[in-house]
């Protein structure tokens, strides 16, 4: 799928559709983490909290009961009833509904489009295209580029002590300003692999799930 193709989906069909065929449940239950953690005002509210939580059992270190725990909070304490299904969506079983719902629930950028006046055409994925509509989505689909993106064999060789130990130390927490120096620490292991290479230096930021730190640190 192209930007412009997926910049025209407006239907959620569509929308998971195109999910299901391009992550593992780690990496869609980390999509939906991202889209949490975007909305995220306030590092130790509610939605970062939420996040933690949907990071945790992504990698195997929360049970699942955990996310019906968190939905059952919701429903007693949020009190905007918009709020509470987006965040829902969030924390649903599978994992394709959970990244499908966060997607179309809680885009990066919401609040500042309903600040600005605009507003959902008939509850569907269709926000009104000005600037403001478009950096909404463009943003899901750096955040998708990140998490999803290309998949090469990983030469053991780049694997070494200092390139681990910049993808770990990034990954746990949450902080990949270090990527241009991971970029080096990879080619001085011998890797030119043009993908690795042009998404370490390219534009946007990396979140948790970014598919370099993940081949990196051998996780699917």
């Amino acid at each position: 799928m192209t930007e412009a193709e997926w910049l025209a989906i407006d239907e959620f069909e569509t929308l998971q559709c195109y999910l299901g065929g391009i992550g593992s449940e780690r990496k869609l239950r980390l999509l939906a983490a991202a889209c949490v953690r975007e909305t995220v005002t306030n590092s130790v509210g509610y939605d970062a909290r939420l996040a933690e939580v949907l990071e945790r059992v992504a990698d195997g270190l929360g049970h699942p009961d955990e996310l019906r725990l968190w939905r059952d909070w919701q429903g007693r304490n949020i009190e905007s009833s918009r709020r509470r299904n987006a965040l829902y969506s969030a924390t649903r079983e599978p994992a394709l509904i959970a990244a499908a719902g966060a997607v179309w629930h809680l885009p990066p950028g919401l609040a500042a489009v309903a600040a600005s006046g605009q507003s959902w055409d008939d509850g569907r994925w269709r926000l009104v295209y000005d600037a403001k509509a478009l950096a909404v989505k463009r943003r899901i689909w750096q955040l998708l580029g990140c998490i999803t993106g290309a998949s090469p064999v990983c030469d053991p060789a780049w694997l070494t002590s200092a390139v681990v130990s910049l993808a770990r130390q990034m990954y746990d927490s949450r902080d990949f300003s270090s990527m241009p120096i991971l970029v080096d620490a990879l080619q001085d292991a011998g890797c030119d692999h043009p993908d690795i290479l042009a998404h370490c230096r390219g534009p946007g930021s990396h979140v948790r799930g970014c598919w370099v730190v993940d081949l990196v640190l051998g996780k699917a």
